[in-house]
């Protein structure tokens, strides 16, 4: 019954679809067993698939490690809110917003045409991306 299981970061080691069901493999031992499991991870997939009683977040602040729980049920929660709360910025969907916003902003006023947008903008965004901000400019002329 004294049983520790330590994991490190173990995404680093698992493809994308495996994350969930290395958090059913730990869950179904540690319960069967009357075992206590830590993992360390910067991975908010990981989080989403752990009830918030088992999550704590270790900050460093100046010389001193502080720790920190979810105020918020972290099962299933939205990853904007788990990337805030775990790491204090916001997540990859929001950078993509923001990007999307600043270049709307830009081209509001161009005219562009879908073509002329993919030749300015297609080296460095994806045709989805650059799709949405066609439509977002189109959605304001009408």
């Amino acid at each position: 019954n004294n049983i520790l299981f330590l994991f490190d970061e173990p995404e680093s080691f698992l493809h994308p679809n495996f994350i969930s069901i290395f958090s059913e493999i730990v869950c179904y031992f540690t319960n069967r067993l009357y075992c206590i499991a830590i993992t360390a991870t910067h991975s908010i997939y990981l989080v989403k698939n752990s009830l918030q009683e088992n999550i704590v977040v270790f900050r460093k602040n100046d010389e001193k490690i502080e720790l920190e729980k979810p105020s918020f049920n972290t099962f299933g929660a939205n990853l904007n809110s788990l990337s805030y709360f775990i790491f204090g910025f916001e997540s990859p969907l929001e950078h993509e917003e923001s990007v999307i916003k600043k270049i709307v902003e830009i081209e509001r006023y161009t005219q562009k045409s879908f073509i002329e947008l993919i030749d300015k903008y297609g080296k460095i965004l994806s045709s989805e991306t650059i799709d949405r901000i066609y439509m977002k400019l189109q959605n304001e002329k009408s």
